[in-house]
């Protein structure tokens, strides 16, 4: 959101996603050429397997299934650049999508803080898309972010990851099913990944639903693993993982941990069994007590 507004310099509309109660927010951005560009705000997610409303929105919305949002021209993926690995997951759930993207790592001088180098370079070398690096906080790489986003043409994404074998059969009909309800090929691939990994039941307001071919489908190759004995949404997050990790090799330089962070030493105690709740009460009291009697 920070860099939302430093785009769109607070010229924002915030309403509802019809048939949900999660935030929408709209502004609009100028290219260096002057050229006017609707910018969306997505809520925060780790993954597009949604397991909530406002992450069934932002699954929705990339997928192009909300009437009342068109599927985006282009996507600005934003990371956590002091915890790449992990927010990468949902980056190479996007690029799959076969969508332009740009990927943003934010937060780089917190990265910085802590001991942790991202060679920009080479991970946009390895991702085939830009990445820029920035600190919207600061309004550093906004100015990148804004030429990027006015280039005509955007590179699509290199990146390519092995679909474990028993999966591939499975992905490849339903991937079928979907571009015969009028999916793009490369939409209905990532949907058909979506569906397999078993968490695609929360559907919100303009979700369109599966058509039978698909669900039938779907519901064959469940039953199919489940007498096998097969977990196949483990192994296809493990095998995306796996990627991951093959790509940030030689891109992402942690320094040697030494001892616990002041971090973990903080967590130790708020999340301990005992004194966890003694801090929760004590909390709770005093904002209780600031309400009511200060």
């Amino acid at each position: 959101t920070t860099l939302f507004n430093a785009l769109t310099g607070l010229r924002q509309k915030v309403g509802n996603y019809p048939g949900v109660t999660v935030e929408k927010k709209m502004g609009e951005a100028y290219s260096q050429h002057g050229k006017p560009m609707r910018v969306i705000d997505l809520p925060g997610a780790y993954s597009l397997a949604a397991r909530s409303p406002d992450e069934a929105v932002t699954r929705d919305v990339l997928l192009g299934r909300r009437a009342d949002t068109p599927q985006p021209d282009r996507i600005i993926c934003v990371l956590d650049a002091t915890n790449l690995e992990r927010n990468l997951y949902l980056a190479h759930q996007i690029l799959d999508l076969g969508r332009p993207v740009i990927v943003v790592l934010n937060m780089m001088d917190l990265a910085r803080r802590a001991g942790v180098t991202v060679d920009v370079s080479r991970l946009d070398e390895q991702l085939g898309v830009p990445v820029i690096a920035c600190e919207a906080v600061n309004g550093r790489g906004v100015v990148e972010l804004r030429i990027a986003m006015s280039r005509a043409e955007l590179p699509l994404a290199r990146h390519r990851w092995d679909i474990p074998t028993p999966i591939a059969p499975a992905v490849a009909e339903l991937q079928a099913g979907l571009v015969a309800e009028g999916r793009p090929p490369l939409v209905a691939r990532a949907e058909a990944l979506l569906l397999l990994t078993d968490f695609d039941t929360v559907r919100v307001g303009g979700s369109a639903p599966l058509g039978p071919r698909t669900a039938a489908a779907l519901e064959t190759w469940r039953g199919r693993w489940r007498a096998e004995g097969t977990d196949w949404s483990g192994a296809l997050i493990r095998s995306r993982y796996e990627a991951i990790d093959v790509l940030c090799q030689g891109v992402v330089d942690r320094p040697v941990a030494k001892g616990l962070s002041f971090s973990d030493r903080i967590d130790a105690l708020l999340v301990h069994s005992v004194w966890g709740w003694l801090v929760f009460a004590l909390i709770m009291a005093a904002m209780f007590l600031s309400i009511f009697k200060i």
